[in-house]
């Protein structure tokens, strides 16, 4: 008896654990996500901080960023489907890797073309190519984030809008 008591005890508080999931904790769900890509900003920001033609702080400032950029994918690759909203997670999981992998393999090559003294046109075109080629690729999986992100905040009763920083309120 003591133990059926217990299992309905305990299904009870699962139940109403998973019936406060309200409004303001989607927004603050919403929030980790926005605060990870200012996180993102500020890698790249910090990246570029140093004098264009100081090699050793543009690396430096590289490798913190790199650093910063893991951490924050990391954390995105651990969040759990809020309400079992699968398609936001998945749209924020897969941007946060390109985040993370175009740091590792195209931002080094645009660090290298910068730091050329002399270089020639086609190292100009190539620096240009690469540039192109990660933000038509960001602007796609960005795209995809920003439509689940607009429903998600449908789905959970509130407004996305864009300012400097994004706010939030409950309709």
């Amino acid at each position: 008896m003591r133990v059926i008591l217990f299992v309905c005890v305990l299904l009870m508080s699962v139940s109403v654990a998973n019936a406060q999931n309200t409004t303001s904790d989607a927004i603050a769900y919403n929030d980790n996500i926005v605060a990870q890509q200012f996180v993102y900003v500020d890698a790249i920001s910090l990246m570029m901080s140093a004098p264009l033609l100081d090699s050793a702080g543009l690396w430096s400032g590289y490798y913190q960023a790199v650093v910063m950029v893991k951490r924050c994918n990391l954390t995105i690759q651990s969040l759990q489907a809020f309400d079992g909203d699968t398609e936001f997670l998945s749209a924020t999981k897969a941007l946060f890797q390109y985040y993370e992998d175009s740091f590792i393999n195209d931002y080094p090559k645009l660090l290298k073309a910068l730091l050329m003294a002399n270089a020639s046109v086609a190292e100009y075109a190539e620096m240009n190519d690469i540039v192109t080629k990660i933000a038509e690729n960001e602007a796609v999986l960005d795209a995809k984030f920003m439509a689940a992100q607009s429903a998600f905040a449908a789905k959970h009763g509130f407004t996305l809008e864009e300012t400097e920083n994004e706010i939030y309120y409950e309709d």
